[in-house]
């Protein structure tokens, strides 16, 4: 932006910092560690990762499992506030089923709906969208969004053929 590209000048063209030019200065070492005006850190970056890799929305407690992995000695508050930033910048999209602890998946995956595990309790994406809805509406409804869940069992918990 302007007031960075105008930092980067006042730090080039001089030779010793003057007071008009520590503000241009500040701005640039800010910049330096952030991203799209984001702080970018290590927990961050490692939710980041864990959801991009992840094939269905994750809890917090999903979240904070898998991120101990890779960072000594994170705690949960650390979990939530780095979501809560994510969330605000539009990074990931929070699941909310009915009963069930809020999860969060990428925001970038387009629309689609869940699966609810009801053994396992695990939640999967299913991609697309119920072709039908707008022939189940009353006449004159208008529909601006909407969101379906699914539940039962998923293929890891479902009975098998043969078995009991």
């Amino acid at each position: 932006d302007a007031t960075q590209q105008e930092a980067h000048e006042v730090i080039d063209n001089s030779v010793s910092l003057s007071n008009e030019s520590i503000p241009a200065l500040c701005i640039v070492m800010l910049s330096s560690s952030k991203h799209d005006g984001r702080r970018r850190t290590k927990q961050r970056e490692t939710l980041a990762k864990i959801l991009e890799g992840s094939e269905r929305p994750l809890s917090v407690a999903d979240l904070l499992e898998a991120a101990s992995e890779r960072i000594d000695g994170l705690g949960v508050a650390t979990v939530y506030r780095t979501v809560a930033a994510m969330l605000d910048a539009g990074e990931i999209e929070s699941v909310d089923l009915p009963g069930e602890p809020t999860r969060y998946e990428r925001s970038n995956k387009g629309h689609h709906h869940h699966f609810s595990c009801e053994r396992c309790d695990r939640v999967f994406d299913l991609a697309g969208c119920l072709e039908n809805l707008r022939k189940m509406l009353p006449p004159k409804f208008q529909v601006r969004s909407h969101s379906v869940a699914l539940y039962g069992l998923c293929a890891a918990c479902a009975p098998k053929r043969g078995t009991t």
